[in-house]
């Protein structure tokens, strides 16, 4: 079954493959599948009845939120926290006029607290008003000197932010005697 899946798909992909204005300067794979897209620094506007290919950015991620036609650079970007998180301690994504900002993913670690204490970290405002909630995520330890397990998260497909210009921020509940937390998120604007 999984040799007539391949083949069909195999076969599916051949006859989407046929574009002679696109180019794959690497030798074809004799004993892999292979699956591929288009990078354009500016995106083909797709007539009628016509047959359109996955469209990639310049590192090879599919394109799936559809622009102006024109492709815009990716800045990378991060946010940091780092100190005591006796109540909340938040790290922010930056806005930037005119772009979009998404997160790719977070860490979080540090020291424990006076009590063993379970925070569920959230991350706003994004992609239509949702705050996306890492439920029982992270935990400090007993003891201030105590190091607490390492919580990371990377989404799928980075997740972008509610609006142009706006910023990504991830929170973490705090607790009681708590002497270093430290945060990190990573994304990029377009």
């Amino acid at each position: 079954m999984k040799l007539k899946n391949a083949l069909l798909v195999g076969i599916g992909l051949a006859l989407c493959s046929g574009a002679l204005a696109q180019q794959y300067d690497q030798p074809n794979p004799t004993s892999t599948f292979n699956m591929g897209g288009v990078f354009n620094t500016t995106l083909p506007t797709i007539t009628n009845g016509k047959t359109g290919y996955v469209q990639i950015d310049s590192v090879g991620r599919i394109i799936t939120t559809p622009g102006s036609g024109t492709f815009a650079a990716q800045t990378s970007i991060t946010a940091t926290f780092s100190g005591a998180d006796t109540t909340t301690a938040t790290a922010t994504l930056p806005a930037a006029a005119g772009k979009l900002t998404y997160i790719c993913g977070f860490n979080i670690s540090g020291l424990g607290a006076t009590a063993a204490t379970t925070v569920s970290p959230t991350i706003a405002t994004l992609a239509g008003g949702n705050t996306f909630t890492l439920s029982g995520g992270y935990t400090f330890a007993t003891g201030a000197t105590v190091n607490n397990t390492l919580a990371s998260f990377t989404f799928p497909l980075c997740v972008a932010a509610n609006a142009v210009n706006s910023t990504i921020v991830v929170t973490v509940p705090g607790a009681a005697g708590n002497t270093s937390t430290f945060i990190n998120a990573w994304g990029y604007q377009q």
